[in-house]
């Protein structure tokens, strides 16, 4: 016969064994990554990856990173967006605002830590930066408020530009603000404005013949995910056409534009990763305020000017 007192011990025997295991399967977290043109070797998410080790997430022994890419293509969001709800992440780190778009309509519930989105008032995907609430926080670039800015400094670089074309992806839920935004700076500045869109990675062949047929003078560069993945293609054609061009970050100058003027990309990827951590410790997103940045590059490239 079993005493009562062997009984409790031998179940105790089984809490403390099962113990381990549990903790185990609950300490790896999972965070699903959506990137439309970013892919996972890019130097900014290798920014992100470093940050969060920085922090004690190290991957495969607390951490796990499950990363979608849609080389560009817009239309995939969606699918892959829903795909990382159902995979159960406890975090849904969305880049842009098209990767922010289709992680908001996959979740209501999720949290959601946007990257790098140029306007999340104006297209309605937090109520106010301050408090965001709903499942979304994050960083914001300021992208669609410095469109404008961008116009002024293209005009003081090249004051004998009066007809400029502005190049954006009309997809991409930010466009309206920077659209809206140039259009009130041109107009201040007597600058007329030819729009031409690009709508997928490697269009620009077909936008520079349009902005040839327009006779602009110069070219301004909406913020779009493509920017970044088209850099030295669209440098070349500026390049090859004599054409003073803008666009939002340094990278761009680099490879041969002539200015570029944005948020610190590095910034934002780290604040992003310091949300998710925030997240995984047990804050609310919707009462994380939305970061501004507080660093921006003004990038001249002076072989091409």
């Amino acid at each position: 016969m079993i005493s009562r007192r062997s009984l409790l011990a031998a179940a105790g025997s089984v809490i403390v064994a099962s113990y381990p295991c549990a903790h185990s399967r609950t300490t790896l977290r999972r965070v699903g990554i959506l990137s439309p043109a970013q892919p996972q070797d890019s130097s900014f998410w290798q920014l992100f990856y470093q940050r969060m080790r920085d922090m004690g997430w190290i991957e495969g022994k607390n951490i796990q990173y499950v990363f979608r890419y849609a080389e560009g293509d817009l239309s995939r969001l969606p699918a892959m967006a829903s795909g990382l709800v159902m995979d159960k992440v406890d975090v849904l780190v969305a880049l842009n605002s098209p990767g922010t778009n289709a992680a908001i309509k996959a979740t209501r519930t999720l949290p959601i830590v946007m990257i790098a989105v140029g306007d999340p008032v104006g297209t309605g995907f937090v109520r106010s930066l301050a408090r965001p609430e709903g499942n979304v926080t994050g960083s914001t670039n300021n992208t669609g408020e410095l469109a404008g800015k961008r116009l002024e400094i293209l005009r003081e670089a090249v004051p004998a530009a009066r007809r400029v074309a502005v190049m954006g992806n009309p997809e991409d839920p930010v466009y309206a603000p920077q659209r809206k935004r140039v259009a009130e700076v041109a107009g201040k500045l007597g600058i007329t404005v030819v729009m031409v869109n690009v709508q997928q990675s490697g269009d620009l062949d077909a936008a520079f013949r349009r902005v040839a047929e327009a006779r602009a003078d110069a070219v301004l560069r909406l913020a779009d995910p493509f920017v970044s993945q088209d850099r030295v293609a669209f440098a070349k054609e500026a390049l090859a056409k004599k054409l003073p061009t803008i666009s939002i970050q340094g990278l761009e100058a680099e490879a041969g534009a002539l200015l570029a003027y944005g948020a610190d990309g590095a910034e934002q990827y780290s604040l992003g990763a310091v949300y998710v951590d925030r997240i995984l410790k047990g804050a609310k997103p919707g009462e994380l305020p939305v970061e501004q940045p507080t660093k921006f590059q003004f990038v001249v490239n002076l072989k091409t000017a």
